[in-house]
């Protein structure tokens, strides 16, 4: 996982300040969480990370490059959603292997990934029920630079928040 800044970022809706001048710095395989009542701008900070809002002023950094006028798809970010699209037809294994069909796995190489993250997250009794909402297996699967979630994790295991520091620093 690169690492992220955001240097005095700011974001308005006309009149409406949503963000404003934000400074934050995430390390390299660091893992954090943003806090604060509805309407404070958490959302639209991790958008504007995404590439979904475009910053009013300020700089947004992933590693060392400026991302604020790249499109979301040239950001090498991977987003999770609270209600995650999942296929109701599918198993579990099926929805966390299905995106990584795309990628021109072979079926060994999909196996294999969706095993170990199925195993670190403690999912391997259910792969083949229908959809678990396997959200944060999905994100990480992608393997991406930057992975973002905006649904809270209010107890995370200190196993799978060992495990995934360790998959999103390699």
């Amino acid at each position: 996982m690169d690492e992220i800044r955001l240097d005095r970022l700011t974001k308005r809706f006309g009149d409406l300040v949503a963000v404003d001048h934000a400074n934050l710095s995430i390390g390299q395989g660091e893992v954090m969480c943003l806090l604060g009542p509805s309407g404070c701008g958490k959302t639209t900070m991790l958008r504007m990370i995404a590439g979904l809002e475009w910053a009013t002023s300020g700089d947004i950094w992933i590693g060392d490059k400026r991302v604020n006028d790249l499109p979301a798809r040239d950001r090498n970010v991977a987003m999770t959603f609270q209600f995650y699209a999942l296929y109701p037809s599918l198993s579990v294994e099926d929805n966390l292997a299905y995106p990584l069909h795309a990628e021109n796995l072979s079926k060994d190489q999909i196996g294999e990934r969706v095993a170990k993250v199925s195993e670190a997250l403690d999912l391997k009794s259910i792969l083949k029920r229908r959809p678990y909402q396997p959200v944060l297996a999905r994100a990480l699967l992608d393997r991406r630079g930057t992975c973002r979630s905006r649904r809270p994790c209010l107890q995370p295991r200190a196993a799978m928040h060992a495990w995934a520091t360790s998959l999103v620093a390699h």
